[in-house]
């Protein structure tokens, strides 16, 4: 089945039905005002070739998360071949998107780093909180909020609690008190 592209025209009772709710409840407004996008489209390049590459290292996904993460992967093959405008897992295994096609050297250089199972592993996060200068920093109610909204063991409602409390002190800005009004009331 074809994939279907939305016009204004399709999204606009969706858009009508959201002011509305916007309207009504000004707690959603809230949210909506502090909604950040997350994801970013890498514009399409004029050519596309695609290359399957098998990695020696895992990918970090929900079931492995003691992989390398992907966009560590896409930041250090455009460090090695800035054309890479494009990087995917696939079932073949890493998908790459050039936008010229790719030189002798650039494609040996692209080997190298796919190939190298140190290279890769160098992209890990650091486990834990990253140590001050005085040695390691004591750890914070932030940083257990973010521990278990980072953990994929955290049951769902555990991980509602944590969102909620970090949304609360990070997310939403503080509602401004109304002053009184100086009419009299009656």
């Amino acid at each position: 089945m074809p994939r279907r592209i939305f016009t204004a025209r399709d999204l606009l009772p969706l858009r009508t039905a959201t002011q509305r709710i916007l309207e009504r409840e000004p707690d959603a407004a809230l949210v909506a005002a502090a909604a950040r996008p997350f994801k970013r489209r890498i514009p399409t390049a004029e050519h596309m070739e695609r290359t399957e590459v098998r990695l020696p290292v895992d990918i970090e996904t929900s079931t492995s998360p003691r992989g390398v993460p992907l966009h560590e992967i896409a930041k250090a093959v455009q460090d090695e071949v800035p054309a890479v405008t494009g990087v995917s897992v696939t079932p073949g295994g890493l998908s790459l998107k050039f936008e010229k096609p790719p030189t002798a050297a650039q494609r040996r250089k692209l080997d190298a780093l796919l190939s190298s199972k140190t290279r890769l592993e160098r992209l890990k996060p650091a486990l834990g909180p990253a140590p001050d200068a005085a040695g390691a920093r004591p750890a914070t109610a932030d940083d257990e909020l973010l521990g278990a909204l980072r953990d994929p063991q955290t049951s769902d409602a555990a991980w509602l609690r944590a969102f909620r409390a970090y949304a609360t002190t990070h997310l939403i800005p503080p509602v401004e008190p109304e002053p009184p009004s100086e009419e009299p009331e009656g």
